[in-house]
């Protein structure tokens, strides 16, 4: 298996770059450098692990970005804005690098 971003991590990364819910939780303190505000916990943890389990078995870009559409459209019925989910994907492999 490769060395993955945690969960709370991933959370992060849901909250500023792929968060077509837009509900962040406001009055949150944030735990990390960026100040954003975090994600309720589990808000988007199905999918988020998904994405990871795609990243493990070598999935594109591509794919994964699919699989967001597919969450959107059938799971969430809201979008996020136009780039977002390709911002998340380019975010999350960057995150990957950090633990190699």
């Amino acid at each position: 298996m490769k060395k993955m971003p945690s969960l709370e991590h991933m959370r992060m990364l849901c909250a500023q770059y792929w968060n077509p819910i837009g509900f962040p939780m406001l009055s949150a303190e944030s735990n990390d450098a960026s100040g954003f505000p975090p994600l309720p916990d589990d808000e988007y943890d199905t999918y988020l692990l998904q994405v990871m389990r795609m990243l493990d078995d070598g999935s594109s870009d591509d794919d994964i970005i699919r699989y967001l559409d597919v969450v959107e459209r059938d799971y969430l019925l809201m979008s996020a804005p136009a780039g977002s989910k390709s911002n998340f994907v380019r975010e999350v492999r960057n995150a990957m690098q950090l633990y190699l």
